[in-house]
């Protein structure tokens, strides 16, 4: 569906998760490259994707929603255009170095 522009791999089973097939978008171009991973080559039912390789990335972002939503918003900007604030929680990970 996607031609060319799309790259499909098969990443194999290890310890931390199955096997699963990853999709990616745009590869050479950091401000619209996007990753699916999924459990089939359909990507019909994804279990995870990344906008952009890296929320970190110094490079503007390409991809936002139509009302606005884009990386590197702040909270404020996001909270305007939800219209008020709301709660933030946590995936309750730790992210420190070890």
């Amino acid at each position: 569906m996607l031609g060319g522009k799309a790259v499909t791999k098969l990443i194999p089973e290890d310890e931390i998760r199955g096997e699963e097939y990853v999709t990616t978008l745009y590869e050479n171009d950091p401000s619209r490259k996007l990753i699916l991973g999924g459990e089939d080559r359909s990507a019909s039912h994804l279990r995870y994707f990344n906008v952009c390789g890296s929320y970190l990335s110094s490079t503007p972002c390409a991809w936002h929603t139509d009302g606005g939503v884009r990386m590197g918003l702040t909270l404020r900007e996001l909270e305007r255009l939800d219209g008020g604030p709301f709660l933030v929680g946590s995936w309750q990970i730790d992210f420190s170095p070890a």
